[in-house]
């Protein structure tokens, strides 16, 4: 009988253990890979060992998005497999983004001085020795189906954490394995993307996602953070309710500073006071999401140069509670 097993992998990010999700069936196969250490590859390597699976015996490594905690060790295992890595390939070009594209993006933006734009290398998060050459890339398709035997797990699109984030829906048990895009007790973060230099509006896209995912009768959701869980309701209300105090925190501070506006960064300092220096690359990820959606509920406006230099201000014509202007954005279906 076809069964999931959860293994978490420690990582050295602070977001702290991944779950990686053996599926243990006809054609054995992982969902996610963990992230790019000696320590967490001898683990998987050994857990999977004593559920009855050796490296070589895999058949299928899917991966939910490219951050270096999912994908981290995909390379290397897919190539001890001699199978394919499957990613979206909106997550492949971002992944292979060259890092002086990724730096530029940034180029002219009223940066923290402690910015380190190295971050943005992905031959900085995925050191050589676990990108072995030889080993390919298959696209994952929204609406494509894995067989693993028993099981059948469909390909969901739910961009925003990243621009190609996938969840993998298994209908039968209703089954939810959702990497970043859901995880209990927080709310991820839909981070600052381009595509050849036009920036994506990414919180909105996420909270689009999340009113895909209301749609599925889950009876388990299996998260990439944290132990599986059943309320899925109760989690995707938790992350809007998030993010609509946080977007009615940032046209307070506007609504403070009145119609001179302020800049990104300005924004960002007196909504994440002690993170702005330590985690700055987060917390204007979260910032600008929010100016996004105020932007798109008519409560706020951009001026100025391009990217990192404009100014922003509330809209000069606004009617009723920002919340109400906020809340069809939120709760879209």
């Amino acid at each position: 009988m076809a069964r999931i097993v959860p293994i978490a992998l420690p990582t050295p990010y602070p977001v702290g253990d991944v779950n990686v999700y053996f599926v243990d069936d006809e054609q054995p196969m992982l969902i996610d890979a963990g992230p790019p250490t000696q320590e967490a590859y001898s683990i998987l390597k050994e857990q999977l060992q004593a559920l009855g699976c050796p490296l070589e015996a895999l058949k299928e490594i899917v991966v939910t998005h490219f951050h270096p905690d999912h994908v981290g060790l995909a390379q290397i295992l897919a190539k001890e497999a001699a199978i394919p890595v499957r990613l979206h390939p909106l997550d492949l070009y971002t992944l292979r983004l060259s890092s002086e594209k990724a730096i530029g993006f940034f180029d002219g933006w009223d940066l923290p001085p402690g910015w380190d734009p190295s971050q943005f290398d992905t031959n900085h998060w995925i050191p050589a020795r676990y990108r072995p050459s030889g080993v390919t890339f298959l696209p994952l398709e929204a609406g494509e189906v894995i067989d693993t035997g028993s099981l059948r797990f469909e390909v969901v699109a739910v961009p925003g954490h990243s621009l190609g984030h996938v969840a993998l829906w298994e209908e039968k048990n209703r089954w939810l394995f959702t990497g970043d895009t859901v995880i209990p007790g927080l709310a991820p973060n839909p981070m600052i993307y381009h595509v050849e230099g036009e920036r994506v509006p990414t919180l909105p896209m996420y909270l689009n996602s999340l009113s895909q995912l209301r749609r599925l009768d889950v009876e388990t959701l299996y998260p990439g953070h944290g132990a599986p869980f059943a309320d899925l309701a109760a989690e995707l209300d938790a992350t809007v309710d998030h993010y609509r105090q946080k977007a009615l925190e940032v046209y307070a501070i506007m609504d403070r500073q009145g119609p001179s506006g302020l800049g990104l960064r300005q924004i960002a300092a007196c909504l994440y006071p002690r993170q702005i220096e330590s985690q700055p690359y987060m917390v204007l990820s979260k910032t600008l999401g929010c100016l996004d959606l105020l932007e798109r509920a008519g409560l706020a406006q951009a001026a100025g140069g391009s990217r990192g230099r404009r100014i922003y201000r509330l809209a000069a014509e606004r009617e009723g509670e920002p919340v109400d202007a906020l809340n069809p954005l939120l709760c879209s279906d």
